[in-house]
């Protein structure tokens, strides 16, 4: 039995969401939004399927090598997919992504 069993609930996944959906600190009550200004970031569609996607690379990465089925503490081609799995998380977060840069610079449109 998994001790992940207990903690990924319907709950967890929903506020998972909801936090990759709102990235920032919490909106401002009308007597603070008078004083500070608060900056948030609100992702399309498009960067939270990028986000999720990465993070779904990631976890399934970490699961199974916890799980005994994989070791990535060895050298091999699962470090490719960890690479894919963070830079695709950090570009839907960030909104920059080198490959579209590259791609760009090389021609594409």
């Amino acid at each position: 039995m998994s001790p992940l069993k207990d903690f990924v609930t319907e709950d967890s996944i929903y506020i998972i969401i909801q936090m990759f959906t709102r990235l920032g600190p919490p909106e401002a009550t009308t007597a603070d939004a008078s004083h500070h200004r608060i900056r948030s970031i609100t992702l399309n569609a498009q960067r939270l399927t990028m986000t999720l996607a990465g993070l779904f690379i990631l976890v399934s990465l970490a699961l199974a090598h916890f799980n005994g089925q994989i070791d990535i503490t060895k050298l091999s081609w699962l470090w490719f997919t960890a690479f894919v799995g963070a830079n695709l998380t950090q570009a839907g977060i960030t909104g920059f992504c080198p490959l579209t840069s590259m791609l760009k610079a090389a021609g594409a449109r």
